[in-house]
C-alpha cells in the first residue's frame, strides 16, 4: 500500500525540486496538542505533508547479524521493509521513524538508508504519514549524508509507568512525547515470553513493556539467531531501545532493541530450561515416553522435575510428578510409564527446575495457564494428523522443532500453472490432514496426484507477536515419490463465515471450527458473496472477503495474485481485487484462457475451492487455479468463470447446475421467469405493482421486491399454486429493481423492473 502511493507520488514530483518543500523540525513532526491526546488521537498535525527534515541516526542502517552478537551486516530485515529513526537532541518529542522498502534505492538517493551509521547527520525529504494510525513515520524521497557519525547517541533513561501501566494499555498523555526515542529503562524483571524472542518487562510498580524485535539481533537458535532467551523472572539491569506504537490498541507503546548490548543481565538469574523433547515423538501404548531437557543457570541446579497427565484437559494439580536425572552436561531426563497411557491418548507434560538460590522455573509454565506440551500415542506411528493435530487454541504442533517423516498426496505444485507452493494432504481424514512443504528442490518436481513420503523438521512460520495462532509447516529434507495419478482427496466442504476475524473487537474465529482445515483442501459453497474486496483499503495486501450473507460484511479471506514470501498466492487464478496485483509481487498470468478480472464488494460466485491457509493474524483461503472456480459457458458460447458481477456480467445470467437455485446480483440483465407463468405489470411502475404467478405446483412462498443490492424491500406471502399479489410502490426511490418469487429452499422465478415516475 505504502510501495504505491510512493510510486504515485514520485511520479507527479518530476521535475520539481525538493528545496521547494518545506523544512521542518522532528518537533514539528512529532507534537501533538495536549486536547488532541486527550481524545487519543496521536496524528501528527503535518500527516500528508512532504517536508524536509535535519536529525541524527539513532541506529545503524545496517542489522546486528543474530549469529553473531556484536557484528553488523548490510543486509535489510525479514519483510518487506526497513526501518531506522533519527533523534535532534533528547528532549520530547524529538524522535522519528524511517520508513524504506526493500529493494528500493530511487526513493533515498542519493544514499541508501542501509549505508547509514549511528551518529550521521542527514537530510531527509520525505512524506509524512501514519503506521496502524499510531506510528507517525516518513517516507523518505531523499537522504542526504551531512556528517559522519560525529554526534554521539545517548539514551533517555525513563520509567515504564511513562508509557503503559499493568496491562500494557498506553498512557498517551506522558509516553507520545518519546515515540521514536532511544531509551532506557532499568531493573526490569522478565513477566512473559511470545516466540521466544517478544519479551515482557515488568518494573518495580508493575508496569509492563513489550520488547519486540525489529532487527533479529534475538533470534534465538531455533529462529537461526544466536539469542539465549531469558526465563521467566530474570532481572535485567538495563533494557534500551527506541519507543515504538504501531500496536497501541493492543500492546501499547512497544520497544526495540537493535543490537544486543542493549540488553545487560543482571545477577539474579533464575534456571532456564530449553530444548524439552519427548522420545518416541510417537509412542506407541508399549513405549515408555522419555522426555529431555537442557537445564542452565548461574549457579547450580538442585532439582530437576517431569510432570505428567493423561488428557488436554488434565488440571495443573493433578498431574503426576516424577524425578529427572542428569543424564550428562545440562542434560535431564524423565520417564513417562507407558502404563499410564492407552493407545489415542493426549499426554502432556511440563518441567520443573529449582536452583541453589532457591530460584524455581516452570516451562512452559502449566500452573500459571501456560499450554502443555504434549505427545499423542498412536500405535502407527506418525502421520501429518499427528504433526497437525492439537487441542490447544495456539495451534502449534507436537512436533515443532523435530524430524519427522509423513506420507500424503501432493494437492498443489509449484508446476507452471498451480499455486506455486506444495501441500500434501493425508487421504480418508477431513480434519487436521493438510500440510505444506518448503525447503527442497525435489519439491519443484512434484505433480498433483503424486503420492509422497516426506522427512523434515517442523517448525512454526507464524510464531511472532503478530499471532495468536501458528502455521505448521514442514522444512523437507528428503522426498520419496510412490506413486502418481493418484485421485486427489475431495476438498471438505466448510463455512467460509467461521473464518471471519472481527478486526474492531479483536476476536477471533471458534478455534474448534477453524484450525482443524489448517493447509487443507477446503470448498466454499455457494451462492457466495464478495463482502468487501478490499478490506484492507486502497490497495491492500492483495485479500478480498467472501461470505454467505449479502447483507453484512462477514467472511473468509481470499488471497490471490501476489507471492511474497510471508504472503504467497496463486498467479494462475483470474480473480483479483486490485490491477496492482497483476505485476506487483509477482505477475498474475494474462494469457489465462479466463482473462484476470478485479473482484467488486456485491460480485456472487457459484462455489470457490483452495488451501486454507493463516497468516497476519487471518484465516485465508488461497485458491490454486482457475480449476477452483466452476467455469460455465453462457448463452452466447463463451466459457466464463462462475462469477457475476459490475466487472463480469452475464448477458442472460449463470447456467451451471451448481448455481441453479441461486440468486446473482450486479447483472445487467437477468434471467426471464422460467418454468412458471410470472407476470408483472405495469413495468415500468409509478406507486404499485401487480405480480400474477401460475406455478407448476403449489407453495408456501413470499413475493420479494429486492432492490440492487440484494436487499428486500417489499414482500408479499402466499400459499397455492396461482394467485395475484399487489406491491405498493409509493415510497420507493425510482430505479431498477428486482422482483423473486421464492419458496423457503429456492428461487421459482426472477426478472428485473423499474419504477419511474
Amino acid at each position: 500500500m505504502k510501495k504505491l502511493f510512493l510510486l504515485i507520488f514520485m511520479g507527479g514530483l518530476m521535475g520539481i525540486a525538493f528545496a521547494q518543500f518545506p523544512t521542518v523540525t522532528i518537533q514539528q513532526i512529532q507534537e501533538v496538542p495536549m486536547a488532541q491526546l486527550m481524545t487519543d488521537v496521536d496524528t501528527s498535525l503535518l500527516l500528508g505533508d512532504t517536508v524536509i527534515v535535519y536529525g541524527t541516526v539513532t541506529m545503524d542502517g545496517r542489522v546486528e547479524d543474530p549469529q553473531n552478537p556484536g557484528q553488523f551486516i548490510r543486509n535489510a530485515a525479514p519483510g518487506p521493509h526497513h526501518n531506522i529513526w533519527i533523534q535532534s537532541g533528547t528532549g520530547p518529542w524529538s524522535g522519528l521513524d524511517v520508513f524504506h522498502l526493500n529493494g528500493e534505492t530511487t526513493p533515498t538517493s542519493p544514499l541508501d538508508m542501509l549505508d547509514l551509521v549511528a551518529g550521521d547527520s542527514v537530510k531527509i525529504t520525505g512524506f509524512i504519514e501514519e503506521f496502524a494510525d499510531h506510528e507517525t513515520e516518513i517516507m523518505p524521497l531523499s537522504v542526504e549524508l551531512l556528517g559522519t557519525a560525529n554526534q554521539p547517541i545517548t539514551p533517555i533513561v525513563l520509567t515504564v509507568g511513562t508509557f503503559n501501566d499493568a496491562n500494557k494499555d498506553d498512557n498517551r498523555l506522558t509516553g507520545e512525547q518519546w515515540e521514536g526515542m532511544y531509551v532506557e529503562f532499568q531493573n526490569l524483571t522478565v513477566v512473559n515470553i511470545v516466540a521466544g524472542r517478544f519479551i515482557d518487562f515488568q518494573d518495580a510498580n508493575g508496569d509492563v513493556i513489550q520488547l519486540s524485535d525489529r532487527f533479529v539481533a534475538f533470534q534465538n537458535p531455533g529462529q537461526g539467531g544466536a539469542f539465549q532467551t531469558p526465563a521467566i523472572g530474570a532481572v535485567f539491569d538495563t533494557v534500551r531501545g527506541v519507543i515504538a506504537h504501531g500496536r497501541a490498541d493492543q500492546d501499547g507503546y512497544q520497544l526495540y532493541p537493535f543490537k544486543s548490548s542493549d540488553l545487560v543481565l543482571g545477577q539474579i538469574v533464575p534456571p532456564t530450561i530449553t530444548n524439552i523433547r519427548p522420545n518416541p515423538l510417537t509412542p506407541s501404548e508399549t513405549q515408555d515416553i522419555n522426555v529431555s531437557a537442557t537445564i542452565t543457570d548461574n549457579g547450580s541446579i538442585i532439582s530437576a522435575k517431569l510432570f505428567y497427565g493423561i488428557g488436554a484437559s488434565t488440571a495443573p494439580g493433578s498431574y503426576f510428578e516424577v524425578p529427572m536425572t542428569n543424564t550428562g552436561g545440562t542434560t535431564y531426563t524423565g520417564t513417562i510409564p507407558n502404563t499410564a497411557f492407552s493407545n489415542g491418548d493426549i499426554v502432556v507434560f511440563y518441567v520443573e527446575a529449582l536452583d541453589n538460590d532457591s530460584l524455581e522455573i516452570v516451562s512452559p509454565d502449566v500452573p500459571d495457564g501456560s499450554d502443555p506440551r504434549f505427545v499423542i500415542v498412536d500405535n502407527n506411528g506418525a502421520s501429518i494428523r499427528n504433526v497437525q493435530f492439537t487441542p490447544f487454541e495456539n495451534g502449534a504442533s507436537s512436533y515443532d522443532g523435530s524430524d519427522v517423516t509423513v506420507t500424503g498426496i501432493v494437492t498443489s505444485s509449484s508446476k507452471p500453472g498451480d499455486m506455486g507452493y506444495v501441500y500434501i494432504q493425508q487421504p480418508g481424514e477431513n480434519q487436521w490432514a493438510g500440510l505444506p512443504l518448503r525447503g527442497s528442490t525435489a519439491l519443484l518436481d512434484l505433480n498433483r496426484g503424486d503420492e509422497v513420503t516426506v522427512t523434515g523438521s517442523i517448525t512454526e512460520r507464524f510464531n511472532d507477536e503478530f499471532q495468536l495462532r501458528n502455521w505448521t509447516v514442514m522444512e523437507v529434507n528428503t522426498v520419496t515419490v510412490n506413486s502418481s495419478n493418484n485421485t486427489l482427496p475431495e476438498p471438505v466442504v466448510v463455512n467460509p463465515n467461521n473464518f471471519y476475524r472481527n478486526v474492531s473487537t479483536q476476536t477471533f474465529p471458534d478455534f474448534t471450527l477453524t484450525e482443524p482445515y489448517e493447509a487443507m483442501l477446503v470448498k466454499f459453497e455457494g451462492p457466495l458473496y464478495v463482502a468487501d474486496a478490499k478490506p484492507d483499503g486502497d490497495p491492500g495486501f492483495a485479500e478480498w472477503y467472501i461470505g454467505t450473507d449479502p447483507f453484512d460484511v462477514i467472511g473468509c479471506r481470499v488471497q490471490t495474485g501476489r507471492q511474497e514470501d510471508r504472503n504467497f498466492s496463486s498467479l494462475s487464478f483470474s480473480l483479483i481485487n486490485d490491477s496492482l496485483y497483476l505485476t506487483e509481487d509477482g505477475i498474475v498470468d494474462t494469457t489465462l484462457s479466463l482473462r484476470p478480472t478485479l473482484v467488486s464488494t456485491g460480485d456472487t460466485l457459484c462455489s470457490l475451492i483452495g488451501i486454507m491457509s493463516f497468516g497476519f493474524s487471518e484465516w485465508k483461503l488461497i485458491p490454486r487455479n482457475n480449476d477452483d472456480l466452476p467455469s460455465v459457458t453462457d448463452n452466447t458460447g463463451e466459457l466464463r468463470l462462475a462469477i457475476s458481477g459490475a466487472n463480469y456480467p452475464f448477458p442472460n445470467g449463470l447456467k451451471n447446475a451448481d448455481c441453479a437455485n441461486a440468486y446473482f446480483i450486479g447483472l445487467d440483465v437477468l434471467p426471464a421467469f422460467e418454468g412458471s407463468e410470472v407476470k408483472v405489470y405495469p413495468n415500468p411502475s409509478q406507486y404499485y405493482m401487480n405480480v400474477d404467478f401460475d406455478l407448476t405446483s403449489a407453495q408456501n412462498g413470499v413475493v420479494e421486491l429486492r432492490d440492487m443490492m440484494g436487499r428486500a424491500v417489499l414482500s408479499e406471502r402466499f400459499n397455492g399454486i396461482s394467485g395475484s399479489v399487489r406491491l405498493n410502490t409509493e415510497n420507493l426511490t425510482p430505479g431498477s429493481y428486482v422482483v423473486v418469487v421464492r419458496n423457503a429452499s429456492e428461487i421459482i422465478a426472477q426478472n428485473k423492473v423499474l419504477i419511474a415516475r
